[in-house]
């Protein structure tokens, strides 16, 4: 009996020299259908145009001994195989599959395994791109096309499918057999019985390539005698060496079989056996797919120009006064509903009738854009999730390659390619952060936290990468009332809900609330006009309150209208922040006014406010006096008197202006008190930011109205003070900044960077408590000269002190730079509160133990147990 042909006895045929295709054919016919008597039997006692058993089995092992990829192709046999083989394949296909139907048996089984080599071989090399190559290299090109292909696949692999002999073989080769993996329930009789009864072989068409598959498409009929179509998934051979992949594959029927459960986002599985699955046909587009053409559209619309990596001072549509802003966020309104509606019907498909604090529960476990498919219904779009189970490729064990699939992969799957009950969490926070118009990495993208931080915070919430910390803040899996009874009563599990239902309830209004960010106005024209006025020509040098005011307020109103203890609590904070900015509004708004009026006045012009002189009048005052403030003024102080007091106003002008711009664009949204009471050093460094942040409130009232209204010449001091202040609050948030992303490093979040050099803005601020210092050093040394009269140059100093305080401060420091500032300050707030959360997890289940120790809140940042 002649030996069965070896791989290596197929590649070495395969690299020759080009030759006639009739003998060469010839050759590798003979390699892979041995002429022994036992075959020859076998081809006798069989149907003249099928492969004997023998001969399947024989290509089975070979098409299962190919290396996974080109280097360990090249590594087995020589450098330069890979190529080669695939080179000679490609002739072979070319000369002579499009008449391969009419050759001799033999020879058209030859041409179809040829092909089917060629085809597993191209797909072996488009899984390890996929899985190799980094997100934005297969994003598409610059302009946004798709990527270009490693191969003409429609030209190929679409050309070789509907051949003849390539249907047949797949026929063959992948006809269920007999194995070593047990039979669960008939599986394998169901499998054989939709194999040869339900697939029509005649309609294959290729469809695309899978991570570890080939996927065709086709139509037959199903158990009962309808024909609808279908979708193929073809494991290559290769990957069958796995014996993990093989039994899932198999089991996969018999675990997700919906036996007749209606279902809008899942899809119906007709059969599995160790080598195919075989399920409904969805007639959609892949997400990532989808994804790529939107991205491409925002890149044409984006404002960073092109060939210069954006920063989080760049607002990536993301930004308070972009027009791309209310697309993004639609987007994430829609394609987020999507996911959470999607999951959600997942998550009770596949946990009905589990009690809800079981230690497990399953999920998806590869939650990644190839494995959904977007159809749209009434214009919305709906998610249709295939591929459920974790793809063993993206494990540890197989290297756990980092790939645009890999990365929306839970760690703990890469792990041991088990998926746990918050893997799809981990997907779902990285799938928000991409249609946020985010790249997905590590830790959120800087734009989020300094545009869109309430989203930042949720997203956050589900990206650590340890499965215990992730949900801290928005635990959907118990109503927050329920987590701390009072005395006496006993502690109850929430109903058993889909988590992914209540968790799109917190998604919804964190959405809601940052939308109410932006003002509301249906014309796009203005928006864009007014963006283009503000930021671009301007530099904001006319918006010194930087509209948190109004953003605030709208939050407020958008939490205060959300049903809920947890909502409350969000609610009151929105409230407490409000109620600070408003302060700061109104001192701001008396001080500019003030000094406006005084300066106006300097130049004793008639200004023909009758009210004023009418209110002079009854109050026995003369016209040329302000009523009750001008009393004020100290001995000296005269107006008008333009030369004596030109300085002191300028100065007190622009200082306004910075106090304002300063509080509102920086700290206004900033709360370091969400660290709680009981955090240490942390806590005591949070209380002394607080303070310092809030006193910035009025600072700017308190320094400027006594050298307008009392006596200008303190104006230098004043100036020394305001700089002091300024010089203890930067250093007193620096100080909290840094204290709570070295405990969250050291308490293990991985939301935040790993070192603080990494930390977007937070060396740029650590840079200005130096600064602070310096020029409160010089302040202070000039000011005081200056205020005893030992310097003259009264004007130069005034003007070089209102230049500081209007260029560099109001404009650049508070202005252009004030984003990547908010981006370190969100950061540090965010993981200062996460981190509470963490220790009251704990803290609960020490005293209620079970399977989730991130029990929490649904949404908001306070429960009831802390507020008690």
């Amino acid at each position: 009996m002649a030996g069965r042909p070896t791989l290596d006895q197929l590649v070495e045929e395969l690299s020759r020299p080009p030759t006639p295709p009739g003998p060469e054919l010839d050759r590798l016919t003979k390699l892979l259908l041995p002429a022994s008597g036992q075959a020859a039997a076998e081809r006798r006692a069989t149907a003249a145009d099928r492969p004997t058993a023998d001969e399947l089995t024989s290509w089975r092992a070979l098409l299962r001994d190919v290396p996974f990829d080109q280097r360990s192709f090249d590594d087995r046999f020589r450098p330069g195989s890979w190529k080669a083989v695939l080179d000679n394949l490609a002739r072979q296909c070319d000369r002579l599959a499009d008449g391969a139907a009419d050759l001799p048996a033999p020879r058209r089984q030859t041409v179809g395994f040829l092909a089917l080599l060629l085809i597993t071989l191209t797909g072996l090399a488009e899984s390890s791109d996929r899985r190799t190559a980094t997100a934005p290299a297969r994003a598409g090109t610059a302009d946004g096309s798709a990527p270009l292909p490693g191969h003409d696949c429609p030209g190929v692999c679409g050309r070789l499918v509907r051949q003849r002999p390539v249907r047949e073989t797949i026929r063959e080769l992948y006809r269920p057999v007999g194995g070593p993996l047990s039979d669960q329930a008939g599986q394998d009789a169901v499998a054989g019985s939709e194999w040869t009864a339900g697939v029509d072989f005649d309609t294959l068409e290729f469809h695309e390539h899978g991570t570890t598959s080939l996927i065709l498409r086709g139509s037959g009929t199903r158990r009962g005698g309808l024909r609808r179509p279908f979708a193929l998934k073809l494991i290559l051979y290769p990957y069958l060496r796995i014996p993990r992949i093989a039994s899932t594959t198999k089991a996969y029927a018999g675990l997700y079989d919906l036996a007749g459960v209606p279902a809008d986002h899942l899809v119906a599985v007709w059969a599995s056996s160790q080598s195919w699955i075989l399920m409904d046909f969805v007639a959609g587009r892949p997400l990532h797919e989808v994804w790529r053409e939107r991205a491409a559209r925002r890149r044409s619309a984006r404002r960073v120009r092109p060939g210069r990596s954006a920063t989080a001072g760049d607002d990536q549509g993301l930004g308070e006064t972009s027009v791309d802003r209310f697309a993004l966020l639609a987007d994430l309104r829609a394609y987020g509903t999507a996911a959470f509606l999607a999951l959600a019907e997942l998550d009770r498909f596949l946990n009905a009738g589990n009690h809800p604090t079981e230690p497990t529960r399953r999920g998806h476990g590869d939650l990644a854009p190839s494995n959904i498919i977007v159809t749209y219904r009434d214009g919305r779009p709906v998610f249709r999730l295939i591929d459920i189970g974790a793809n063993y490729l993206y494990t540890y064990a197989f290297g756990a390659l980092e790939g645009p699939d890999g990365q929306f992969v839970a760690p703990e799957v890469k792990a041991d390619g088990t998926a746990g009950d918050k893997s799809d969490v981990y997907s779902l926070g990285k799938l928000l952060t991409m249609f946020g118009g985010g790249e997905p990495g590590d830790v959120v993208p800087d734009e989020f936290y300094a545009h869109a931080p309430l989203l930042a915070r949720f997203i956050e919430d589900l990206i650590d990468t340890h499965p215990d910390h992730r949900l801290l803040l928005f635990s959907p899996d118990a109503d927050p009332t329920e987590l701390c009874p009072v005395a006496g009563e006993e502690h109850q599990p929430a109903p058993d809900i889909s988590r992914y239902a209540r968790l799109h309830a917190a998604f919804t209004a964190e959405l809601d609330a940052e939308a109410a960010r932006t003002p509301p106005t249906d014309d796009r024209l203005v928006r864009g006009t007014w963006e283009l006025f503000q930021t671009r020509l301007t530099l904001g040098l006319f918006r010194p309150l930087a509209g948190a005011p109004g953003q605030l307020r709208r939050i407020y109103r958008t939490r205060r209208g959300e049903s809920g203890a947890a909502s409350r609590a969000s609610a009151l904070v929105a409230a407490r922040l409000l109620a600070w900015s408003w302060l700061s509004s109104v001192a701001w708004a008396v001080t500019f006014s003030i000094t406006l009026i005084w300066i106006v006045r300097q130049f004793d012009w008639s200004w023909g406010n009758r009210m004023v002189e009418a209110l002079q009048r009854m109050l026995g005052g003369s016209e040329d006096r302000f009523p009750v403030l001008d009393s004020l003024r100290a001995p000296g102080y005269s107006i008008p008197d333009i030369e004596t007091n030109a300085p002191a106003l300028l100065v007190g002008l622009t200082y306004a202006m910075v106090s304002a711009k300063y509080y509102h664009n920086l700290f206004a949204g900033m709360d370091p008190l969400a660290a709680g009471w009981r955090a240490g050093g942390l806590t005591v460094r949070a209380v002394l930011a607080q303070f310092t942040i809030r006193i910035q409130t009025i600072t700017g009232a308190l320094l400027v109205l006594p050298i307008v209204l009392y006596d200008p010449r303190l104006w230098p001091i004043n100036s020394a003070i305001g700089q002091t202040l300024s010089l203890f609050t930067n250093s007193a948030v620096l100080l909290f900044a840094r204290r709570a992303l070295a405990d969250a490093r050291r308490r293990g979040l991985s939301t935040v960077p790993s070192s603080d050099a990494k930390a977007t803005g937070l060396a740029s601020f650590a840079e200005w408590t130096p600064t602070s210092l310096f020029y409160a050093g010089i302040v202070w040394t000039i000011g005081l000269a200056v205020y005893q009269g030992a310097l003259q140059d009264v004007y130069v100093y005034a003007l070089s002190v209102a230049s500081i305080n209007l260029f560099l401060f109001y404009m650049i420091k508070c202005g252009r730079g004030a984003a990547e500032v908010r981006t370190a300050l969100t950061r540090a707030t965010s993981a200062a509160e996460r981190l509470r959360y963490l220790a009251l997890a704990r803290d609960l289940n020490h005293r209620w133990p079970g399977p989730d120790p991130s029990r929490g809140r649904a949404s908001g940042p306070a429960t009831t147990h802390e507020r008690r």
